[in-house]
């Protein structure tokens, strides 16, 4: 409806509190408008269906690591 905002793109993760070994895989995928772009970062995900449900494959690295997720609408 107008003047409602869109909710935010889901997002499946894991724990803040999550410690993984250094160079461990990690998976980030959610769901978001068919049709939006995704970027992860400054990143594009490794695959965007028609039904929006995406993927982004990456390791761990030494420290924190962090996954922006940016969902755009095109409309």
């Amino acid at each position: 409806a107008e003047g409602i905002a869109d909710p935010p793109p889901n997002l499946t993760g894991w724990s803040t509190t999550s410690t993984l070994p250094v160079n461990s895989p990690v998976l980030v995928s959610g769901t978001t408008d068919p049709g939006a772009t995704v970027t992860i970062g400054s990143s594009s995900p490794n695959s965007i269906d028609a039904a929006g449900n995406y993927f982004y494959e990456s390791t761990t690295r030494d420290g924190q690591n962090q996954f922006t997720v940016t969902s755009t609408n095109l409309d």
